[in-house]
């Protein structure tokens, strides 16, 4: 079958670049760090988030768990690392879960036999049940969709993973939990939600600057970056009371070097010979009264829309979309011009954008795209500007409390993998480099040997094993520590389930 010859020359092609990881003839030592209690505080990528859902076997592939364990190797940390766990195979998806459908975890499976690749399916969701693990004892305080300011809300406990393990629910913080484990060492690595939901809704249920009052911080805004500052900068402050803890802090990655905004294209658009002339005779009428308009010197110009010509080959062609920020106009009866426009380079088509429904059911054709489901060349640069602004605050932190606090720079390692998974709207990858690592590349699509899990947003167990090197070379680089590296060969990317 079609199906087991692909297993065989997976198998084939993993044996063949085996890489045998080197193990220094040496002890390891945790170095100047005390890693009696170690805990990790964060958000979705701390805690273990993948496939759109945290579930269980997730939760075990979490980095700060990883990371635990190689702490355990240089003779440190030798109590387990507890998480709290949600005992759900499937958990639930919040990415793609609506009120009338409850799903979880989305994995690769072949429909039928005669399948050349496995298709991205979803499993059914599962409620979230309490944990009954000791709450006094945790390790992992990573809370999904958590934003920084959060941290220090009462009403946390409204977050439906926070509610399974606060201490002290309507009443305590999260941050008064984290501070109650008294941590000898912590990794931070929070933010990333301070833009993501401003993102994943295309921009359009948000602002780019609300108030800098957390109380007024709508869950799709973007939060102002004083207020990122005065949230992080507690919150490390709270961690370093005592003069002897240490801590490592990551940087954010750009929204625009995950899966999620480059996994398609805006021109990734196909239209045969009918659905081109259906097309063109949709847009005649719109493009006439645009000229018309733009013919008049004070009016602000508004695009036309323009299909190429398909020749031999379905060429690529630029969704049509919604842009309430076009300016008023008419059509030649008076009637309202729809504001709607082609997207352009700049631009970024998110992954929920249906296929089906582009190709075949007109949606950026003759039915314009929503704004939930693309990002402007000015809501991109805004992304940009506001993660390299929580960055600088996480840099400078690092200056301020230098010797105990160190900065693990996943923002440019990330970027540079991400750069070798961008493909064009023919689906040619724009560069030929790759990004090696432990003999074999790193992927940066969704493909088996990717980091990125099938949501496109967080990382897979290989993933989190490559971020947890990054952490602990940076550790035995700055703590006089000699922490052994993973083998990140030992973690599966993407896989497919029977």
């Amino acid at each position: 079958m079609i199906r087991n010859l692909i297993y065989l020359i997976l198998f084939s092609f993993l044996v063949s670049c085996s890489y045998e990881f080197p193990v220094a003839d040496e002890e390891f030592s945790s170095g100047n760090i005390d890693l009696t209690t170690y805990i990790a505080v964060g958000d979705n990528y701390s805690a273990g988030f993948m496939n759109g859902a945290l579930y269980t076997s997730g939760q075990e592939k979490s980095f700060p768990a990883i990371l635990s364990e190689q702490f355990t190797k240089a003779g440190s940390n030798n109590n387990e690392f507890l998480q709290p766990v949600v005992s759900s195979e499937n958990g639930y998806n919040p990415i793609a879960s609506e009120p009338a459908h409850f799903y979880g975890k989305w994995i690769y499976k072949f429909s039928n036999v005669t399948d050349e690749d496995p298709i991205l399916r979803l499993t059914p969701g599962e409620l979230l049940k309490p944990y009954t693990g000791e709450k006094n004892n945790i390790n992992n305080f990573s809370v999904p969709l958590v934003k920084s300011f959060q941290l220090e809300r009462t009403d946390l406990t409204n977050n439906i993973y926070y509610e399974r393990f606060a201490s002290d629910p309507g009443t305590g913080t999260l941050l008064n939990d984290i501070k109650s484990a008294n941590p000898s060492f912590f990794t931070l690595w929070l933010g990333m939600y301070d833009v993501l939901n401003y993102a994943m809704s295309g921009g359009s249920s948000g602002q780019v600057d609300p108030p800098s009052d957390p109380e007024q911080i709508q869950e799709y805004d973007m939060t102002p970056a004083d207020v990122f500052e005065e949230s992080i900068s507690d919150i490390i402050g709270r961690l370093l009371e005592n003069p002897e803890t240490k801590g490592i802090v990551a940087t954010l990655p750009y929204i625009s070097d995950l899966p999620f905004f480059y996994f398609r294209q805006y021109n990734f658009m196909r239209l045969d010979g009918s659905k081109l002339s259906q097309a063109r005779s949709f847009t005649k009428p719109f493009n006439l009264a645009v000229i018309a308009h733009n013919m008049e010197p004070d009016n602000e110009k508004r695009p036309m829309i323009d299909f190429n010509d398909n020749g031999a080959t379905l060429y690529p062609q630029p969704l049509v979309v919604v842009d309430g920020s076009l300016c008023d106009a008419v059509y030649p009866d008076g009637s309202t011009l729809p504001k709607i426009r082609q997207l352009t380079e700049e631009e970024l088509v998110l992954f929920t954008i249906s296929e089906t429904k582009v190709n075949k059911g007109g949606l950026g054709s003759i039915i314009p795209v929503g704004e939930e489901l693309y990002l402007t060349k000015n809501q991109v640069h805004e992304l940009r500007t506001r993660i390299d602004s929580y960055n600088q605050v996480i840099n400078a932190l690092a200056d301020e409390y230098n010797g105990r606090l160190v900065v693990v720079d996943l923002n440019s390692i990330i970027h540079e993998i991400s750069i070798t998974g961008k493909i064009d709207a023919w689906g040619q990858l724009t560069t030929q480099e790759q990004f090696d690592y432990n003999g074999v590349p790193l992927g940066a699509r969704l493909g088996y040997n990717s980091i990125f899990s099938l949501d496109g947003l967080h990382f897979n167990p290989r993933g989190n094993a490559f971020v947890t090197n990054r952490f602990i070379q940076k550790m035995n680089d700055n703590f006089g520590s000699n922490i052994p590296l993973v083998d990140v060969n030992q973690f599966v990317g993407n896989t497919v389930e029977e």
